[in-house]
């Protein structure tokens, strides 16, 4: 994949994992908040997608030295 596959994916995960962690801290005080689970996946999902894409930049750019 490209270098500007692994930048967008990055970005797109970064903006994804902070609207996951404001609506988590939106519905802190809900008891019974069924948004609350699927924004609690979300972003599990985007810390992972930032991880992978992150990674990906980084063989792009040869950072590996392999």
């Amino acid at each position: 994949m490209s270098y500007q596959f692994y930048r967008v994916l990055h970005v797109a995960a970064i903006i994804l994992l902070f609207t996951s962690l404001g609506t988590l801290a939106a519905l802190a005080g809900a008891e019974k908040a069924p948004l609350r689970r699927i924004a609690a996946v979300a972003h599990g999902l985007a810390l992972t997608v930032v991880l992978v894409a992150g990674f990906g930049l980084l063989a792009r750019l040869g950072m590996f030295g392999a």
